[in-house]
């Protein structure tokens, strides 16, 4: 029953908390000599107690344990969960032993990943400094802007692009030799060792955590049925009994898994509707890619024929720009709903385990939110400026639309403005927003509802216990969306 109203998410009153107040000086100190010293001289002492001693001592016991539970949460809160110790190293014992293993490991990972990270950024600083130092000496950069070589280019698109001077992309053209130089290679395969590195190192973490923890086994044996799983073997059972016409029925949840249980033939219509869905989902991802690149296309037309020399002058940023905030809004939205769309997916599916149910819940999601968020970013690095056509002879799309080419300079520039907004923007709106801003907003809306409302509202608030107060908070969602914005940044 208490697994069950685990899983439920029931919430019950299991213990009472009692306050006690603990002296402080030199009485304490001495109290707690004389207890040590003694302690050797009545080991069994409780054993002949009368009952209300032994009821005094077990309280004294559960207020002890109520007082380290308090002096726990206070510590991780002064010590942890403060801005001001962000360079101090994680107290794991701590966080294992308040909130469990699973939340434990998840921030021991963190930990780990943020401190792999600074040599990773401290490389990625220097090769961007020695883009910096070689701009002047850049062969490239110094053929496009060099004023005796004007060459004229073809116009970009039909009809109302004119001709224009390659000289126009010198600014990008050294810009883009900030991010693209020869140390880029050095530092992509320092990236591939330091991937390599980071799994091996946390894997030696992970096991060192394990011993510590006496977690070694611990998935077998807490690897319990879910209660959707047994109600489907249960439904199944049954509708065989009621074919073969037997009146009695001996079934119980105990044996379930060993009389009956879910085969492929169960799952199948599950497992069409997910390849269905996730096919789907995936053409929509395209559909949204493409249509941008119509955007794209039409918009640079219509800028092109404005009377409006500053806005002829700033087309591309402007394209830019609007299609790198248009695909950002569509990932944020479509992120939501591939969120949705994989949790139903997976339950359809029934899974036996919990463990199972969220392997395949990250398999579904990480695939969804990969390409929603990938596709675009894809696009403009291997296929932008390669399915154009030549002079004479372009390609185009629904017979009006030609295919677009790169920007002055080459496509890395409007591929690092697409990378800044989308990881940028995800971080300051879907995560600093929605994971600070919202809980602090509800927490305001709460403060002021309880301001208005009845004096015995408030005195009722007042007298709540800690436990009793965080029965109100928000409920935990996993930690399944805290590993798959990991995933997103490491990917």
């Amino acid at each position: 029953l208490c697994r069950e109203a685990e899983f439920m998410k029931l919430k019950m009153p299991t213990k009472r908390v009692y306050e006690v107040k603990q002296s402080t000086g030199v009485m304490e100190k001495i109290s707690s000599l004389v207890s040590k010293v003694l302690e050797p001289l009545h080991p069994h002492v409780e054993e002949h107690q009368p009952k209300n001693i032994k009821h005094l001592s077990h309280t004294f016991s559960r207020e002890k344990q109520h007082l380290a539970e308090s002096n726990d949460r206070k510590l991780l809160y002064e010590e942890w969960a403060n801005y001001s110790v962000f360079y101090k190293y994680q107290p794991i014992g701590l966080v294992r032993k308040y909130f469990g293993e699973k939340i434990g490991l998840y921030f021991a990972w963190l930990g780990l990943y943020t401190q792999m990270l600074i040599p990773a950024s401290l490389v990625g600083v220097i090769v961007f400094l020695y883009g910096c130092a070689t701009v002047d000496d850049n062969i490239p950069s110094m053929e496009i802007c060099h004023p005796r070589n004007n060459i004229t280019m073809c116009p970009l698109c039909d009809r109302v692009c004119s001709y224009w001077k390659l000289s126009t992309a010198c600014g990008t053209a050294r810009a883009s030799h900030l991010f693209d130089n020869p140390a880029t290679v050095f530092f992509s395969i320092f990236m591939a060792l330091w991937a390599a590195m980071f799994m091996e190192h946390w894997k030696r973490r992970q096991m060192r955590l394990n011993y510590e923890w006496d977690l070694t086994g611990f998935e077998d044996e807490e690897d319990h049925p879910r209660a959707e799983y047994e109600f489907r073997v249960m439904q199944k059972s049954l509708s065989k009994d009621q074919k073969s016409q037997h009146k009695v029925i001996t079934c119980t949840f105990t044996n379930l898994d060993v009389v009956e249980k879910l085969n492929y033939q169960d799952r199948l219509p599950a497992y069409m509707t997910n390849i269905v869905m996730m096919l789907l989902m995936i053409g929509v991802t395209f559909a949204i890619v493409f249509g941008v690149i119509l955007y794209r296309i039409s918009t640079k037309a219509a800028l092109h024929m404005s009377s409006n020399p500053t806005t002829r002058n700033h087309v591309q940023l402007t394209v830019k720009t609007t299609a790198a905030i248009i695909n950002l809004v569509v990932i944020l939205i479509l992120d939501e709903v591939y969120g949705a769309v994989a949790r139903w997916l997976t339950v359809l599916e029934v899974p036996k385990t919990d463990k199972s149910f969220e392997e395949r819940l990250i398999f579904k999601t990480f695939i969804l939110k990969f390409f929603n968020a990938f596709t675009p970013i894809i696009y403009i690095a291997f296929f932008r400026g390669r399915l154009v056509g030549r002079p004479g002879s372009y390609l185009y799309v629904f017979e009006s639309y030609r295919m677009e080419e790169c920007a002055h300079g080459g496509c890395l520039m409007e591929l690092c403005i697409q990378l800044s907004i989308t990881m940028l923007g995800k971080q300051l709106i879907q995560n600093n927003l929605f994971e600070i801003g919202i809980p602090k907003l509800k927490k305001l809306i709460r403060y002021i509802r309880s301001k208005q409302g009845a004096f015995q509202e408030e005195e009722r608030q007042k007298k709540l216990q800690r436990y009793e107060a965080d029965h109100f908070l928000e409920p935990f969602a996993g930690l399944t969306p805290e590993y798959m914005e990991m995933s997103q940044c490491n990917t």
